[in-house]
């Protein structure tokens, strides 16, 4: 009677066990799906800023080779002009063609008005120098061009730049808005802990010790684990340097774009303070500048330029 009463007992406990190795092996599953997803993302993101990082680099070396060629050229032609011992007025007009060139390669080519201003300053005296009636034209055209660039908001790319760099240092030291503190530890005591119990300890703590990051209007909540959290610190970060980007190739679509999200990302998922006001307060100045210089030009020196060419035909 005993033997038969203890054999359902022994199938229950067979039963119980057999139910908890499966619940082990599913929770195991389960942390290693959500720390692969984690790990993957956080590499990818680790790997884009590399990316965007190197091909920053090679632009700014680039830019800064091509405004050395310029200087350079500018140093040659000034010399050539000085040696040069043919007719004043050929050599004047050749003068004239080759400085009023710099002039547009500096607009068109590197959307640099303060190079444009000082090689159009530099014409206008060339000019001046000269008494012949026929650069009347010419002087009031390039007068004219000149006061229209001293006109123009002037962009200092390297001073944008250092700004850009603040804001991405400012974004690592502001707080995640965060909707649940993890309950469970994340360093567990190994002293005197059979394995088997380290085990399920690590396991519960993968599975329970996540963060819930929030926007500001508690929509779209992010689940992460709490070492991961930086991820949104760096998506804010790919946002400026993106920003960055585009400055150097004069994107206007892509610096509105980029700074946008990085304003949207930092008021939506960090606490507001003030270190994040002056952050937005700087990403909203940004915003205002014109980094493209879609419709300058000296259309009116480039027309005067012209007629005397053909007059010296």
């Amino acid at each position: 009677m005993i033997e038969e009463t203890l054999t359902p007992i022994k199938v229950k406990g067979k039963k119980r066990a057999t139910f908890a190795v499966l619940l082990s092996f599913i929770a195991l599953g389960s942390s290693g799906y959500i720390y692969y997803h984690d790990i993957k993302a956080h590499a990818s993101t680790t790997y884009r800023i590399s990316a965007l990082d190197n091909t920053s680099a090679t632009n700014n070396a680039q830019v800064q080779q091509d405004i050395v060629s310029i200087n350079q050229q500018i140093s040659a032609l000034k010399s050539k002009v000085e040696s040069f011992n043919t007719d004043k007025f050929s050599a004047t007009t050749y003068q004239l063609n080759a400085l009023i060139s710099l002039v547009t390669q500096s607009l068109v080519a590197y959307h640099d008005v303060n190079g444009a201003i000082k090689l159009l300053t530099y014409t206008q005296g060339v000019i001046n120098a000269n008494n012949s009636p026929i650069y009347t034209d010419l002087k009031a055209a390039v007068t004219t061009d000149l006061d229209k660039l001293k006109q123009m908001p002037v962009i200092d790319r390297v001073v944008i730049a250092t700004k850009l760099n603040n804001i991405v240092t400012s974004a690592d030291n502001l707080d995640l808005i965060v909707n649940n503190e993890s309950s469970v530890p994340f360093t567990v005591s190994k002293a005197d802990k059979p394995i088997w119990l380290r085990f399920l300890n690590e396991i519960r703590t993968r599975l329970f010790g996540l963060l819930q990051i929030s926007n500001a209007n508690n929509h779209d909540a992010l689940n992460l684990l709490p070492q991961n959290s930086v991820i949104i610190h760096q998506n804010v970060k790919l946002d400026i340097l993106n920003a960055r980007m585009a400055l150097l190739q004069n994107d206007e679509a892509n610096w509105q774009y980029s700074l946008n999200q990085a304003k949207q990302g930092l008021t939506a998922y960090f606490i507001n303070s003030i270190t994040m006001n002056n952050v937005i307060k700087e990403i909203d100045q940004l915003l205002q500048l014109n980094i493209a210089y879609n419709e300058i030009g000296i259309e009116t020196t480039l027309k005067a330029l012209n007629k005397l060419n053909n007059l010296e035909k």
